[in-house]
């Protein structure tokens, strides 16, 4: 009979096959030769999937050489197929699209529940061992998961989705357009924001007691309800210091540490991102001070006396106080960051734009990892993001 079975494959009659091994399947459902021929015929009839992890099973059970050859040989088949398809379809998609911009593919978190159900597919796909599939499949926030050509990228999207791995991926062209207005000063009015450019000196007081500035026409002003999305992320401050080798006595040696955090903010308008930096901020001695210190004219506030955190801390909540979403906190960005640093020769063609030469005590190395371009990354990210889904960097 399963000589039948087997001619039946060779002449690519997989229906005939399949009916022939039915009756065998339920006489001897744990023969290993049956067992193998259900992978062929799973394989011929394009269901690659269940014939692989067929495939794969007999190479954990069976001990016949032979067996062992043949469920080998299929596999390869199989990821010869449907690479020489994956490839088929870059090809077609660069060659519609003229897509060949470098860009960067994005997996998107799942559920715990999710993730253990789509890891066996995301492991055949990307030809991985299923524990390391797994590992690879975020549940809290974004992994940046590959660079490439944004065509091939795009197709990689497609059947990550068609196998229940949500992803995206974007071209750095893209996200260069996307205008960044950096600020030092916003000033927070009655439903409308009114943001200063770096460029800006100071503000000045007029003798009305109200603040102008210098260069009025350069000021952008918006509604709070305009903003879609606040982004925070911490970015390590670097700073050279000696210290002593442990290996060798009485020998002292250079290195970078981390001494501090800047924090940035950027604000997602519909068509923009407004980006300060706790660093580099003027800081209002008014929003300062405290509800009852307002109301007392004899209160001076000096802003140079106040914790930077805390005058952080009450520039976002006066932010939320004027109607702009909840920030998302830097943790997000840290956990972003921790997959996209692997991918240093990508991120130093990211132009971060972000203002900080006023921060005296702010040192940033060449030999640094890039964390500013790192931000900047997973801020226009998400902004292309926001156009389309809503941030979903939750």
């Amino acid at each position: 009979m399963l000589e039948s079975v087997a001619d039946a494959i060779e002449r690519q009659d997989y229906r005939t096959a399949a009916q022939l091994l039915q009756p065998l399947v339920q006489q001897s459902p744990s023969d290993s030769w049956v067992r193998f021929y259900v992978a062929r015929v799973h394989e011929g009839s394009g269901r690659a999937e269940k014939a692989e992890r067929l495939y794969r099973q007999l190479l954990k059970t069976e001990i016949n050489r032979k067996l062992i050859t043949l469920a080998r040989q299929g596999i390869q088949r199989i990821q010869t197929r449907e690479q020489a398809q994956r490839q088929a379809a870059i090809a077609q998609a660069t060659d519609t699209s003229g897509r060949t911009a470098l860009g960067g593919l994005i997996l998107k978190p799942l559920s715990p529940e999710t993730r253990e159900r789509v890891t066996p597919s995301f492991a055949r796909m990307m030809q991985l061992e299923p524990y390391a599939a797994k590992l690879l499949l975020p549940t809290r926030g974004w992994r940046f998961y590959r660079t490439g050509k944004i065509g091939a990228l795009q197709v990689y999207v497609r059947e990550l989705e068609a196998i229940g791995v949500p992803a995206f991926c974007a071209a750095l062209e893209d996200l260069a357009t996307i205008p960044v207005f950096q600020t030092r000063q916003l000033e927070l009015g009655h439903g409308t924001i009114t943001a200063h450019p770096v460029s800006d000196h100071p503000l000045r007081r007029h003798a009305t007691g109200s603040h102008a500035p210098t260069s009025p026409g350069k000021t952008l002003q918006f509604r709070a309800q305009d903003v879609r999305a606040c982004l925070e992320g911490a970015l390590p401050i670097f700073e050279s210091v000696v210290d002593v080798n442990r290996l060798v006595k009485q020998q002292y040696v250079r290195k970078e540490q981390v001494q501090d955090y800047a924090k940035v903010l950027d604000l997602h308008l519909p068509k923009q991102i407004i980006r300060l930096c706790d660093q580099t901020y003027r800081y209002a001695p008014e929003a300062l001070a405290s509800p009852a210190a307002k109301t007392s004219p004899e209160t001076v506030l000096d802003v140079r006396y106040v914790p930077l955190p805390q005058k952080w801390g009450r520039l976002l909540s006066e932010l939320r106080q004027a109607g702009v979403p909840e920030v998302v906190r830097g943790d997000r960005f840290k956990q972003f960051a921790a997959t996209a640093l692997d991918q240093e020769d990508f991120l130093r063609r990211v132009q971060p734009q972000i203002e900080l030469s006023n921060a005296s005590a702010l040192i940033f190395h060449d030999e640094a990892p890039p964390w500013h371009e790192a931000f900047h990354l997973y801020s226009t990210l998400a902004f292309t993001q926001s156009s389309v889904t809503g941030v979903d960097v939750h």
